[in-house]
């Protein structure tokens, strides 16, 4: 872990698009890491729809670590995210991010 914030941190935008993409691509250490230096579980970051959800070029819905984290079934992140009072409720595309989670884990089953 991080014993001092970094510069990063101190920039609202950079850091949470920091923490969706650590969240998409399952570094759970890195996302314990940020939410030990203050980050919220419930950050929306409209930007990083655009690195992440092609399909929404115009970054209208906000993207959160726990609905990166689900849509890939990253499990162990989801955990870390949920324990530090992540909104399992958050929707993106009409689900919450349970459904999102239970989605790509069936998936990943086939």
């Amino acid at each position: 872990m991080l014993s001092n914030p970094p510069l990063l941190l101190k920039h609202e935008r950079a850091s949470q698009g920091l923490f969706i993409l650590a969240a998409w691509y399952d570094c759970g250490e890195a996302c314990a890491s940020l939410l030990e230096h203050g980050l919220s579980p419930n950050i929306k970051d409209y930007n990083s729809l655009i690195i992440m959800d092609r399909t929404l070029k115009n970054g209208s819905r906000a993207y959160s670590p726990l609905i990166a984290a689900a849509t890939r079934g990253n499990v162990d992140t989801v955990r870390i995210l949920i324990q530090d009072g992540a909104d399992l409720n958050i929707c993106y595309c009409s689900m919450t991010a349970v459904e999102h989670l239970l989605l790509a884990l069936e998936k990943e089953s086939f």
